[in-house]
């Protein structure tokens, strides 16, 4: 089956079932292969899989899906998750919203839309992997901001229950509003700061997971948010490359599929 486009080529066949990285240039435009999905600048490429009847316009019934809607279905089988194609089609609208209030309310730092998309988004895909939360789970996320990364965390997995925990307004407005335009039923909008929602026992002590994405060092956290936790929850802490992680916390280490030689690092409490 050859790569999708107009016209012919000799790029290498697309293998069903494949999901594999590659490096692979097209001959004729020496850039992406035709029907690749990759990452600008990088030289590597994922696979998505061709459009079948029903993708191929109004006649089919079925809506095209966005270009960065596959590649978030390509990085998860990375990932060995499974996102439905509803799912991503609501993590892309949630990522247009992102970039449309960033540039009014300060949610991430600016950047490019390719960089924020795997800085932040795919990043989010990749902890959700490393937390491997349980069905049904409760889950804190602890400064969500710009809702991450428990927003994307609630449209990938609708069985779990996710509070996003943040007292800024501005950005409580943000996400108060991507969670009613997306329709996400299992997410709820908490605009408290975390010591305030630890002391009220509605949330006291029952969580199974609390994250907290660039939020601040693993230790503070823990005496911050230690309390929302279930006698066996588990507390996770992204970390920056040069971060040390000390006991009583726990490192964990995930290979980025979409980054060469990058690793993701994670400081881990079970209570």
């Amino acid at each position: 089956m050859p790569w999708q486009k107009d016209g012919p080529c000799t790029c290498r066949p697309w293998t069903p079932g494949s999901g594999g990285w590659s490096t692979l240039r097209c001959p004729e435009t020496r850039g992406w292969p035709h029907g690749a999905r990759g990452l600008a600048g990088t030289g590597t490429w994922w696979w998505s899989r061709p459009p079948g009847p029903g993708a191929r316009g109004r006649t089919g019934g079925l809506r095209p899906a966005a270009p960065r809607a596959v590649e978030l279905e390509e990085a998860a089988r990375a990932l060995r998750l499974q996102v439905e194609r509803t799912a991503s089609r609501r993590v892309h609208r949630y990522f247009e919203l992102l970039q449309e209030w960033n540039r009014k309310v300060d949610l991430v730092s600016p950047a490019p839309a390719e960089t924020l998309w795997r800085a932040h988004v795919l990043d989010s895909l990749l902890l959700l992997s490393m937390a491997a939360p349980p069905v049904r789970s409760r889950i804190a996320d602890v400064g969500s901001g710009g809702g991450l990364p428990g927003l994307v965390w609630a449209c990938v997995r609708e069985d779990l229950q996710v509070v996003l925990v943040e007292p800024r307004r501005k950005r409580v407005a943000f996400l108060e509003r991507a969670v009613a335009e997306l329709g996400v039923r299992n997410a709820e909008v908490a605009s408290l700061r975390v010591e305030q929602l630890a002391e009220d026992p509605t949330y006291r002590g029952t969580f199974d997971v609390a994250v907290a994405r660039a939020v601040a060092p693993p230790e503070e956290v823990l005496q911050r948010a230690g309390a929302l936790l279930k006698p066996s929850g588990r507390l996770l802490v992204p970390v920056g490359p040069a971060q040390a992680v000390r006991p009583p916390f726990l490192e964990l280490r995930r290979k980025i599929p979409w980054e060469v030689s990058r690793e993701r690092r994670v400081a881990v409490l079970s209570v």
